[in-house]
């Protein structure tokens, strides 16, 4: 299952924050890369290659990729990779999916609200495959799409990529 989460790269990134300027910590965070971003700025050697895959993938970027490290678009790079895959954009990208930590648990029928307008869209989109880098966001985007009857499936992007590697 997936293991990588944008939300703790964030917050990781953000450690020198809660410590008052300590320079140690400040510097930890400089060396803070969300999975996504290493894999995308990698030099990959050239016998990596990927199977093909006549999908449409849809990526939906989580607040804490897009906002806080700021490497929305890593993702993209990374799936473009797998030959055939059609890669599409969630429509409102910047805004929240209503997960955001435990908003969903604290303040439902505003998260409820904020998820429904991301299930409209992926009605209208009609891909295959979400992509999304944040756990949290993950379970509960495909929460909302198995309340709406779609069968989407919901991957780490960084997860279908390794599925769709050659060995």
């Amino acid at each position: 299952e997936d293991f990588f989460a944008s939300g703790c790269a964030a917050t990781l990134n953000e450690y020198h924050k809660y410590l008052d300027g300590n320079k140690s910590a400040a510097g930890f965070s400089t060396r803070i890369k969300d999975i996504n971003q290493f894999l995308a700025g990698i030099n990959w050697p050239g016998d990596i290659t990927f199977h093909s895959l006549p999908r449409r993938i849809a990526i939906h970027n989580p607040c804490t990729l897009t906002h806080v490290l700021r490497q929305e678009t890593k993702p993209y790079t990374l799936l473009a990779k797998i030959p055939g895959a059609e890669i599409l954009p969630l429509p409102e990208n910047n805004s929240c999916c209503g997960a955001a930590g435990t908003y969903h648990l604290t303040q439902t029928p505003i998260a409820r609200k904020l998820r429904g307008t991301k299930i409209t869209y992926l009605k209208r989109l009609g891909p295959d495959i979400l992509a999304t880098s944040n756990p949290g966001c993950a379970t509960f985007l495909a929460a909302g799409l198995r309340e709406a009857g779609l069968a989407i499936e919901v991957l780490h992007p960084v997860t279908l990529l390794a599925r769709q590697l050659k060995q």
